[in-house]
C-alpha cells in the first residue's frame, strides 16, 4: 500500500495459510481508515478470507467463513460495515456476509439462488432513491430469470 501524500510504500506479510492477496478485490473504506482485501491461494483464484487493516492503529484482522469463498467486497457508506458476497453464477445459492467493524461481529445470509454478482451497499435513508423502498426478507429474494441475461431485477433487503 502506498501513502499518496508521502509516496511511502508499506508492505504487509501474508497471514499463515495464505499465499497471495487478491488485489483486484481490495477496497478502501469511505473514511479511508480501513483497507480490506481478499486472501487466497494462488492455485484457486478464490478469496478464502478477508484481511482488514486499520490504518490508524496498524491492527490487522482476518475473518473467514470456512464453508465457502468470498469474491466481492463493498463498504457501507459510514465505513463501519464491510459486506462481501460469493461468486454464484450458475450456482444454487449466494452468500452475503456483513462484518461489523465496531464489535467484530461476522454474520451471513444465504440467498436461495445463484447468479448474483457484486453487492451495492447504501444507507437505508438513501435506499429509496437508489433501489426503491420495497425491502424484503432475504429468503424472499427472487432468483434471476434467465442466465446470462434476462435478469428479473434487483433484490433489496436490509442486513
Amino acid at each position: 500500500m502506498t501513502n499518496t501524500s508521502t509516496l511511502v510504500t508499506m508492505e504487509y506479510e501474508l497471514p499463515a495459510g495464505y499465499d497471495e492477496f487478491q488485489g483486484q478485490s481490495s477496497r478502501m473504506s469511505p473514511n479511508a481508515r480501513y483497507l480490506a482485501a481478499l486472501l487466497g491461494l494462488a492455485e484457486t483464484y478464490e478469496g478464502e478470507a478477508i484481511w482488514i487493516l486499520d490504518r490508524d492503529t496498524g491492527n490487522i484482522t482476518v475473518v473467514s467463513d470456512p464453508e465457502t469463498h468470498v469474491d466481492y467486497l463493498a463498504w457501507a457508506p459510514d465505513g463501519d460495515q464491510l459486506f462481501a458476497t460469493s461468486w454464484s453464477y450458475g450456482g444454487t445459492r449466494t452468500v452475503v456476509w456483513r462484518y461489523q467493524i465496531s464489535d467484530g461481529e461476522f454474520t451471513a445470509v444465504v440467498l436461495p439462488f445463484g447468479g448474483a454478482l457484486s453487492p451495492v451497499v447504501v444507507d437505508a435513508s438513501a435506499a429509496d432513491a437508489y433501489i426503491g423502498a420495497d425491502m424484503v426478507d432475504p429468503s424472499q429474494c427472487r432468483a434471476p430469470g434467465v442466465q446470462p441475461s434476462g435478469r428479473t431485477g434487483i433484490c433489496t433487503f436490509g442486513l
